[in-house]
């Protein structure tokens, strides 16, 4: 999903700066390719204090993203404890050495945390990390595709309120036609029928700007001047 979204985003963009001057734990939800990571990105533009720990599978794998996140931006305590800055240094920690660099590291830092692409996660590593966020006062953004346990797993109850959650949904008709004629153009697909294929690609990918991008790139490797729809 690229940045061009961007430009149909700028209420969503000014909630989400919002919400993160506040220094709340909150999840941003919406389907894949709707733009959830380009938008906390260009979010977190100017809040230097952001750790992301991306597709996060077990209380280990949290624990050795952030602490190497720490270790990258050089913080003392942290390669204090490693005696380096190297990811081998980091993994060859236990998960409860980890853990403790790691909240020595931000019981007295203004971090937050991000954790991008959400699959489903257990009760155990739910826990861990509401009972981390509390003990450090450190904010969780949790990024996922839907506030429903089948998508998220046993973080959902760290939300439970509607203030906790904030939904990026698929563009409305219109600014999926324009969304739709930018990639098309962008990609320089030709055809007598273009409108009937931009219609097309909105239709189909009902308003999700991944999904067009993608269908856009898939008729340019195809196009040879003269594209159908059915």
């Amino acid at each position: 999903m690229e940045r061009t979204s961007l430009l149909w985003r700028e209420r969503e963009l000014d909630r989400l700066k919002t919400m993160l001057h506040a220094r709340k734990s909150f999840l941003l939800y919406g389907p894949v390719g709707v733009g959830k990571t380009v938008l906390i990105s260009s979010a977190v533009v100017g809040f230097p204090n952001m750790l992301v720990c991306t597709a996060c599978s077990s209380v280990k794998n949290f624990f050795v993203q952030l602490v190497a996140a720490l270790a990258e931006r050089k913080e003392k305590s942290v390669v204090g404890s490693l005696g380096s800055t190297s990811l081998v240094a980091v993994k060859s920690k236990s998960t409860v050495a980890l853990k403790g660099i790691a909240a020595r590291a931000l019981v007295s830092h203004s971090h937050t945390v991000i954790l991008d692409q959400l699959g489903f996660v257990s009760h155990t590593f739910a826990t861990a990390i509401r009972h981390f966020s509390s003990e450090t006062n450190t904010p969780i953004v949790a990024i996922g595709r839907s506030v429903h346990m089948e998508d998220i797993g046993f973080i959902a109850n760290m939300f439970p309120d509607k203030s906790e959650r904030m939904e990026i949904k698929n563009f409305d008709s219109a600014c999926a036609t324009e969304f739709a004629t930018g990639v098309v153009n962008k990609y320089g697909i030709h055809a007598d029928n273009l409108q009937e294929v931009i219609h097309k690609i909105v239709e189909f990918s009902d308003g999700n700007p991944g999904a067009m991008l993608w269908m856009a790139q898939m008729a340019s490797k195809r196009s040879t001047g003269q594209i159908r729809c059915r």
